[in-house]
């Protein structure tokens, strides 16, 4: 029942009229990033993406910097062509 609240309530995710039951999640293959593991039953880790122009270094590490401080645990970084990864 949408709404309950305490040790039986399910957690939702409504959006779109649309909700979805999370109490079940899939078995995934673990993946070790650097010293963070994903999935497997690991921990969930706290991660998010950059959305600077990578050509802009400086913008694109102040913003992981700004994301790190906020306790992100792993940033991504899109690199759309060969000029942006120079």
């Amino acid at each position: 029942m949408q709404g309950e609240t305490g040790p039986s309530a399910k957690p939702l995710i409504t959006g779109g009229g649309a909700e979805k039951d999370m109490t079940r999640r899939s078995r995934t293959k673990p993946v070790q990033i650097g010293n963070l593991m994903i999935g497997g039953g690991a921990p969930i880790v706290v991660q998010s993406m950059t959305n600077t122009d990578t050509r802009d270094v400086k913008a694109t590490l102040a913003q992981i910097d700004s994301l790190a401080r906020a306790g992100c645990e792993l940033v991504r970084v899109a690199v759309p062509d060969e000029s942006a990864a120079a």
